[in-house]
Formats: structure tokens, C-alpha cells, sequence
């Protein structure tokens, strides 16, 4: 896989995103990963490889100009994988303490209730 076009079709394939979700979750335009995928832009970023490594077990390397390694270390690849929020930082809502923890908590409840999803734990 020398070109972007093949890491990105790959990308696709082990992801099962679509080109708009490869889109949102490297934080570009809807209409870059067409440019990436026809050939127009043949390299990434290094901010947008490294978008797509956060959320994916490849490197940024690898996904900006096809260089090795391929894949992140299994240990790398766990923690990015245990914090699904792509806009909430992790290391601020881990290092929250008391109140402001139990406040979090209450507005993701509310908020989850008001569409429509329940996220409580049962008790």
C-alpha cells in the first residue's frame, strides 16, 4: 500500500466507515476523503493522520506517507480504543474529583434522557 488512496481504501475496509464518517472522524471536509480516494491529494496531513491514528490501530506515519510500522502497539491501540468521545477530553474528565464528577455524571444522565437514551446503570 504505497499511495494514500490504497491506506485509505484499507482504512475503510477495516473500519467499515463511510467516506462521510472517515470525514468527521479525521475532522475534515466531507469532501476530503474523495480528494484522497481519486487521487488529488496524495498526502496527508500530519494533523489529520493523526486524527485518524486516534481513532484507528494505525499509525500516523503509516497513514500520512505509508511509512512502517503499520500498526500501533497492542497497549497503544487499547487505550485509544477505551475512550469513545471524539470531542470530550479523557484526561480532564478522569481528573475530575467529587462534585464536579457528580455533576458530570448527572448532566450526561439528563442529557442522554432528553434523547433518549438510557446509560443508567441498573441497580
Amino acid at each position: 500500500m504505497n499511495t494514500l488512496r490504497e491506506r485509505i481504501e484499507f482504512v475503510k475496509k477495516a473500519t467499515k466507515w463511510s467516506n462521510a464518517e472517515l470525514a468527521r472522524r479525521a475532522r475534515v471536509s466531507r469532501a476530503a476523503p474523495t480528494d484522497w480516494l481519486n487521487g488529488s491529494v496524495g498526502v496527508l496531513s500530519s494533523v489529520v493522520a493523526q486524527n485518524l491514528s486516534q481513532q484507528t490501530p494505525f499509525t500516523a506515519g503509516w497513514l500520512a506517507t505509508g511509512s512502517k510500522p503499520m500498526y500501533k502497539a497492542e497497549s497503544e491501540i487499547a487505550l485509544n480504543r477505551d475512550w469513545p468521545f471524539l470531542e470530550v477530553d479523557e484526561e480532564k474528565v478522569r481528573n475530575l474529583q467529587g462534585p464536579d464528577k457528580a455533576k458530570l455524571e448527572a448532566a450526561l444522565l439528563i442529557a442522554a434522557g432528553h434523547v433518549g437514551l438510557d446509560i443508567k446503570k441498573n441497580s
